[in-house]
């Protein structure tokens, strides 16, 4: 049965709806709510943050259903029906949208990964809230990651280290990725400060930390995408070590900024780091 644990790592809840058996794949949508692919009932579970019962669908063609994913642009479910190897599209009530894939490529499917479709459209412009631009299939009857297009026909496939790969994630957030309108955003001597950013996406607040190798100024911005400053957060010498700070997705006025991806930029003497987050609400 799916668990809740915070950020810390520490438990909150178990969520055990009537009739979920064998909980397979997991996702969120828009509003914060919970699908759960009942694997060993045909069925997905559409469940509130507190888990309560939204609705519960099924289909004909859903059998043994494994991962999910959502598509925030289009507001579509992806689902793998495993034991018929097809990935279908259903609607958040429900509804049965389309087949996205099957056939003899697909071999006991099981995770799988969207790239793009990170945003709904109406949360504003965003470098990645564009369309669906690819599908990820962890398919571990044949030891491959299969790669889709939008339109469900096969891209490519990557032969897997693993036996039978049944996770697929994809890295969302870039730490090479520019913000426009800054003209040079790496650091002159090429070293780079990693960040380390979490949670992300974040709804209340964000920490951000990072390692100093020696005393430095340092200098602590947030940018919206378009390279607008909305909010300086460090801008002082700090001592060489581990440093925490903490963004609760105001600006300098302390106003609520909108829900959308912003993007972290350190600068010390000699050193720089960069990382993309993600605010909701």
């Amino acid at each position: 049965m799916p668990a809740v644990f915070a950020d810390s790592g520490t438990f909150l809840q178990t969520l055990n709806p009537p009739g979920l058996n064998l909980p397979e794949g997991l996702a969120l949508d828009a509003e914060g709510n919970l699908f759960v692919a009942s694997h060993g009932s045909d069925s997905i579970f559409h469940l509130n943050p507190t888990g309560n019962l939204i609705n519960k669908f099924s289909h004909p063609d859903l059998q043994a259903p494994a991962g999910l994913a959502f598509d925030f642009y289009m507001q579509e479910l992806y689902v793998v029906s495993n034991s018929n190897n097809q990935v279908l599209v259903f609607h958040p009530d429900g509804s049965f949208a389309r087949t996205f894939a099957q056939g003899t490529v697909l071999n006991s499917p099981w995770g799988i990964a969207l790239r793009g479709g990170y945003l709904p459209p109406e949360w504003g412009a965003c470098t990645l809230a564009d369309k669906l631009q690819q599908v990820v299939i962890a398919n571990s009857g044949t030891q491959q990651l299969l790669i889709y297009n939008p339109d469900g026909s096969l891209q490519d496939s990557l032969k897997s280290t693993q036996a039978s790969p049944t996770g697929v994630a994809l890295e969302l957030f870039s730490q090479s990725t520019t913000i426009d309108g800054i003209e040079d955003f790496s650091p002159k001597n090429g070293n780079k400060i990693s960040l380390k950013v979490y949670p992300n996406p974040f709804a209340k607040d964000v920490n951000i930390s990072y390692d100093l190798p020696s005393n430095t100024n340092v200098r602590l911005d947030i940018f919206t995408l378009e390279g607008r400053q909305v909010r300086t957060l460090v801008n002082e010498r700090l001592g060489a070590g581990f440093q925490t700070h903490t963004w609760d997705g105001t600006n300098e006025s302390g106003k609520k900024l909108p829900v959308g991806f912003y993007q972290i930029l350190l600068q010390t003497d000699r050193n720089s780091g960069t990382s993309r987050i993600l605010l909701l609400r």
